[in-house]
């Protein structure tokens, strides 16, 4: 779902020529997470997992609200959740109904994380995670020869990207690394 801020931009006007005069907002984030476990038995556990969650808002020209979940980011699947969400602004109710974000209104504010493209770190494989995890086993068992084994270690890491977009020009994007064991 990774996207970077001109590719979400291309996606919101791409979605504007689909239904002219909407007004919307995008927002979302994923998750990509692995893991990689080492038993005292020696024996590896493996795990990744990915999560995506997409918030699609649309005003009606009556200034209803329709709300809609995805789970992608397709452009025939967001046009589609544009007319569901029209559909359903129309039971949406009549008072106290949220706007776009004000600085939004202000036009495009770039923030830090999108004024520059940056390098981000590079994930590494589940097999490259594995064999850090066995070199470091490995290692601390022959520091001494009573340390026999190492009785539960693991080694993971996490992925998070964040982005929020709308039809007013406003596009923000967040990504995060983190590793633990």
């Amino acid at each position: 779902m990774k996207m970077n801020a001109s590719e979400i931009e291309n996606l919101l006007k791409k979605i504007q020529s689909a239904r002219p005069g909407i007004q919307c907002d995008l927002s979302g984030s994923g998750v990509s997470d692995q893991t990689v476990k080492v038993k005292e038995s020696g024996t590896l556990d493996q795990s990744a997992s990915q999560r995506t969650g997409v918030t699609l808002r649309v005003w009606n020209p009556q200034g209803r609200l329709g709300v809609v979940q995805l789970t992608s980011l397709e452009l025939n699947e967001l046009v589609a959740a544009v007319d569901i969400a029209l559909e359903a602004a129309v039971l949406g109710p009549a008072e106290d109904i949220p706007d776009l974000p004000a600085v939004a209104n202000a036009g495009a504010v770039p923030d830090a994380a999108t004024a520059r493209e940056s390098e981000s770190a590079k994930s590494a494989s589940i097999v490259e995670l594995a064999e850090k995890l066995e070199q470091s086993v490995a290692h601390v068992k022959s520091i001494h020869p009573d340390i026999e084994g190492v009785p539960y270690n693991a080694i993971s890491q996490r992925r998070v990207y964040r982005f929020y977009a709308n039809t007013a020009g406003l596009v923000r994007t967040q990504e995060s690394h983190s590793v633990s064991s």
